[in-house]
């Protein structure tokens, strides 16, 4: 017999309608079947149907001697009028013989499996168009002589009716039953199950939320408070391990403070209403995570790869190490954080390496990060070691299959919770007797949101699925690792292409020199920086891959919450007229920040008709406070001056609101042009005593004798 894929593409079939599609099935869409979809039945055909069936009711989930099974729902009349409306259960002769079958008559490929009519019962002699018609089916499981050995049997729902074209099939469903005999020598597989608690950040680091999302999501009925409850009923039957966002529970905790917190509201700010509720929620975790292993996430889930490609591999470290702080402050207890989790279960090599030098231990990835060299019969164990360009560390590897229907809950949740059930049963009847060295890493997606019954349903049905056995965290990284040959680590384009982009990334850079700059004037910079720091962690958020929009528009207002606290340290800008050859000029610098911050100032003249001594450096400015300067100077030239003065931190770097220009008219010489004019002043006041003394000695000779006539003696 062939190999099942494990990893196969028979697994994310799309829906009918390719080339290939099986001929019974052309006949079923040509028959207007309806049949149902969301990865856990039958996918439904593109022409109009007949008739919609929707199941409500599929008890029990396990079959086991002695029970009964229940089936029911509704059919929903579609275009046309129906008669000798009926409905009819199917259970297949045998056992599906692998997760590859499994997933073919899920898809609607496979329909060998569909079996002989089990029951039935008539819905209606009529059915018109669009009205409805109920169904409740009984049938008692030790009836049916195939069920013998432990497995898997497809269990088809199946309405009949007379229509414009003839009798026949006019819906379908198709799901599985899995069956435990009283005699089972099965050994149960070995399950490892992460349950996350992952938010979005909707925090800002002035204190204020953008949203109060965070509220729904705490609510009793919310996504969060759905989660929380049902993995404490699940942690009862099994070893759960949880997986926190840091961000999640210190947002949870600062909005249930008792003055509450505050929401942006357009200009404005109003109170937000999920005190209560975050406070409620925040208990709930704590008691539901006390004695379970508790995985820290970094600080809101940075997307790692991404900061890694773009240079900001410390703040990974950062994150990394503020998540361990806020978790175990919040939680008040110990986490463990050095679990990594990249997004999507995938991450490239550079990155693995980073992680691993950064004190990482083990790095959950999907399986297809780290894929069999060879294909397999069976599923094989999750453990894995991985080799690193900063040396080894342990892989745990999430069965994608699993994680998919996970996600697929909200489509169908009855069916979804079934398909799972039977999923991790054939896990266990592919090796029945490997037993619990085998374990299966089961983790849901990142923001799981299943409705809350699909989580009842998961949880009852784990309970009564005796073919698995549950396996902590710690045990699974401990164990050996599965005899398995698996190619190098896959970083698939599509992930790469989802990352945040580098534009992006370079505009955090900018953030990030930004909040540098505001600590270097800050005297205690641990009471405003860490909050600004985190607000950049949570603009690094996996939240945001796919919201470009959103994550821009965050940036901004994040970015203007640190411009305006370096803005209000600024130089004030004036005029000034210099009525000497020497004096002082007044400067004044504001400080707008709610602590002392020290500064220094650095003046240049654009015009060399000014010389100002150095200013009287370092700075200090009081919290809220205005601190005159004055600076020396000496007029060389009458004119206008501008200078240009700029504030700097201590280690030179330049505030971003600089160089602000101080306008000086200087209307008195300066020293040199007073020399020089005192020079000629004294020159001409010289050659005009000259002259003078001249005209007096000429004045004492008197006028000069008259001239003697021609021929007159002497």
């Amino acid at each position: 017999m062939r190999p099942a894929r494990r990893n196969g593409p028979v697994q994310r079939r799309t829906p009918v309608g390719s080339h290939r599609v099986p001929a019974l099935v052309v006949v079923v869409v040509l028959l207007g079947f309806l049949v149902a979809s969301g990865g856990v039945g039958t996918p439904a055909v593109a022409a109009t149907p007949l008739a919609t069936l929707t199941l409500t009711t599929l008890d029990p989930a396990v079959g086991t001697p002695g029970a009964v099974l229940h089936v029911a729902g509704a059919v929903q009349g579609g275009p046309e009028r129906l008669r000798k409306v009926s409905v009819a259960l199917r259970l297949s002769r045998t056992p599906v013989n692998s997760r590859n079958e499994l997933a073919g008559v899920a898809t609607g490929l496979t329909t060998g499996k569909d079996g002989p009519e089990i029951a039935s019962e008539q819905v209606a002699d009529v059915l018109p168009p669009g009205s409805s018609g109920t169904f409740d089916i009984a049938t008692n499981l030790n009836d049916l002589d195939q069920l013998t050995d432990f497995g898997v049997y497809v269990l088809v729902v199946e309405v009949t009716a007379t229509h414009r074209d003839g009798v026949g099939p006019v819906a379908i469903t198709r799901t599985f039953l899995p069956w435990v005999p009283r005699r089972n020598e099965v050994h149960p597989t070995g399950f490892t199950w992460l349950w996350p608690l992952v938010g979005h950040p909707t925090r800002l680091s002035d204190g204020t939320y953008a949203d109060d999302s965070l509220a729904t999501d705490f609510a009793p009925d919310g996504r969060l408070q759905r989660l929380s409850q049902a993995g404490e009923l699940l942690g009862q039957q099994l070893p759960l391990t949880w997986v926190v966002d840091p961000d999640l529970l210190d947002s949870a905790a600062d909005m249930s403070a008792p003055n509450g917190y505050r929401v942006v509201a357009g200009s404005r700010t109003k109170a937000g209403a999920g005190t209560v509720s975050a406070a409620d929620w925040l208990e709930q975790v704590k008691t539901a995570t006390a004695t379970s292993e508790v995985v820290a996430l970094p600080y809101a889930d940075p997307d790692i790869t991404a900061l890694r490609r773009g240079g900001l591999s410390s703040d990974i470290q950062n994150a990394r190490n503020t998540g361990t702080i806020e978790a175990e402050r919040v939680l008040g207890r110990p986490v463990t954080s050095d679990v990594a989790w990249p997004i999507d279960g995938f991450t490239d090599r550079p990155t693995l390496g980073l992680l691993a030098s950064t004190g990482t231990r083990t790095v959950v990835l999907d399986d297809r990060a780290l894929p069999p060299r060879l294909e397999l019969n069976y599923t094989p164990g999750g453990h894995s070691d991985l080799r690193t360009p900063s040396g080894p560390v342990s892989a745990v590897l999430a069965d994608h299959v699993l994680t998919g229907l996970l996600g697929d809950a909200p489509h169908n949740p009855l069916l979804a919770a079934q398909r799972f059930l039977a999923e991790t049963a054939m896990i266990t009847a592919e090796l029945p007797s490997a037993g619990s060295s085998r374990v299966i890493l089961v983790v849901p997606p990142r923001r799981w949101d299943p409705p809350q019954e699909f989580l009842d349903r998961l949880v009852a049905g784990t309970s009564a699925a005796s073919w698995m056995t549950g396996t902590s965290l710690a045990d699974m990284r401990n164990a050996p690792v599965a005899e398995v040959e698996r190619r190098g680590v896959r970083y698939p384009a599509s992930e790469r292409a989802h990352e945040l982009s580098a534009p992006y990334l370079t505009a955090l850079g900018s953030q990030h020199s930004r909040i540098s700059t505001f600590a270097a004037v800050l005297t205690k910079p641990e009471q405003i920086v860490p909050r600004l720091e985190t607000g950049l962690l949570r603009l690094e958020s996996t939240w945001w891959r796919g919201r470009e929009e959103d994550r821009v528009n965050r940036y901004f207002r994040e970015q203007s919450i640190v411009n305006d606290q370096l803005g209000s340290i600024r130089v004030q800008p004036g005029s000034y007229t210099f009525g000497s050859n020497s004096g002082k000029i007044p400067l004044t610098i504001s400080n707008g920040v709610k602590q002392e911050v020290i500064v220094v100032l650095r003046l240049e003249p654009r015009q060399p008709r000014l010389r100002l001594d150095p200013p009287p450096n370092p700075i200090h400015i009081g919290a809220g406070r205005k601190q005159q300067v004055f600076v020396n100077a000496t007029a060389v030239a009458g004119g206008d001056v501008v200078v240009d003065a700029t504030l700097l931190t201590r280690g030179g770097t330049e505030l971003p609101n600089g160089p602000v220009p101080i306008s000086i008219r200087i209307t008195q010489f300066g020293t040199v042009a007073l020399f020089i004019t005192g020079g000629a002043a004294g020159v001409l006041f010289l050659a005009a005593l000259v002259r003078l003394f001249r005209r007096g000695r000429a004045a004492r000779r008197g006028p000069p004798s008259p001239p003697l006539a021609d021929g007159v003696a002497e």
